[in-house]
């Protein structure tokens, strides 16, 4: 209970919409379970978003 009640705290406190649906439909062990996945889905974003817009940095340069 104490596990559901954090994760749901963790939910509405995040910015990130995809990252709040993503951990509310997984199924999540303990918190340290909870954490990892929220960093780990947080690096992901972190490194798509700099490689797009690397990817659109050069794009424009070349035009």
């Amino acid at each position: 209970m104490v596990l559901c009640r954090n994760k749901e705290e963790i939910a509405i406190g995040l910015w990130s919409h995809k990252l709040s649906s993503l951990i509310r439909s997984k199924h999540h062990i303990n918190v340290d379970d909870l954490y990892e996945d929220v960093m780990t889905n947080e690096r992901i974003y972190e490194a798509r978003g700099e490689r797009i817009l690397d990817a659109k940095g050069k794009k424009e340069v070349e035009t």
